[in-house]
């Protein structure tokens, strides 16, 4: 009968192991340094072995499962998913275990065989910076992103959401925004890249418009910049606006960073801009939630 064992390693050991074993690179790293820093401070990386020989690997935080691999020649994700769940179901102890960052691969295995339900499907995107002329058409101005203006940007991003694509799949909570904002506005002015996010306010009334949110991240590998959020108000949509934030900051990181990274749900109709902007797609991943058995 087969037996199998799982087993805490280092956490060095697992990064190289994940580096080199996972089934692709969803988040598009080109820097190894960056590839080897897949785990969180306080996330463990463990080996799964089948019969004393190792077959593949996982990470765990509380009841989170990330970051698996395969090792060959074994192939059986079958087989490996039944033991990663098995573990971590007995020794979190939850009624649920959150999969995230899981690659296509693997999700067909893990709904139609476990009934684990997608959450949310996303994928980065990237391109180059370039230097362009940038215009914005109609009764609207270019300006850059100060500390005081964060509370009209929360505004901005909170009635957008409530209102997009991403409202379908959670109800935007405004102290979130807030959060993730202030966090963004603190990490791009220790990089002194705040300057690469672009608002756009209404010349008569000075109104907030639409906000992208730019920058580069203090631990980015080769200076890569990234766009945290764009977000335009519902009456302001479709007069091109989002396009000519996104393509000022391009424009303006284009002195100091070779590339610019967004995130986006797969299906969001802003995929079709990105792609319209030069924005090559990486591979699809998924969030799932699986119930203990």
């Amino acid at each position: 009968m087969d037996k199998y064992t799982v087993t805490q390693v280092d956490k060095k050991e697992y990064s190289l192991y994940h580096a080199i074993y996972s089934d692709c690179n969803i988040f598009m790293r080109f820097d190894w340094n960056e590839r080897m820093n897949v785990l969180k401070s306080n996330e463990n990386g463990y080996f799964v072995f089948l019969n004393d020989k190792l077959v593949g690997g996982f990470s765990l935080l509380d009841n989170q499962i990330s970051n698996p691999f395969m090792f060959p020649p074994f192939i059986d994700r079958l087989l490996f998913w039944k033991i990663v769940l098995d573990y971590a179901s007995e020794i979190c102890c939850k009624d649920e275990l959150y999969l995230s960052n899981i690659s296509k691969a693997d999700v067909e295995i893990l709904t139609e065989q476990f009934s684990a339900t997608i959450k949310m499907t996303q994928r980065i995107m990237l391109r180059p910076t370039e230097q362009s002329d940038v215009g914005l058409k109609g009764n609207f101005y270019f300006t850059e992103l100060l500390e005081n203006d964060i509370p009209y940007i929360v505004h901005t991003v909170f009635t957008a959401h409530s209102t997009g694509y991403t409202s379908k799949f959670k109800t935007p909570d405004k102290e979130e925004i807030e959060k993730a904002i202030n966090m963004r506005f603190q990490a791009f002015s220790q990089t002194k890249t705040l300057h690469l996010s672009t608002l756009v306010k209404n010349i008569d009334n000075h109104e907030l418009v639409g906000v992208c949110i730019a920058g580069i991240y203090p631990d980015s590998p080769n200076n890569f910049s990234t766009i945290h959020q764009v977000s335009v108000l519902p009456e302001y949509r479709k007069r091109g606006i989002a396009e000519s934030m996104m393509l000022r900051t391009i424009n303006t990181a284009h002195t100091i960073s070779p590339v610019i990274t967004l995130g986006v749900m797969v299906g969001n109709p802003a995929e079709q801009l990105y792609n319209k902007l030069g924005f090559t797609s990486g591979p699809s991943y998924c969030n799932l939630i699986y119930t203990v058995q």
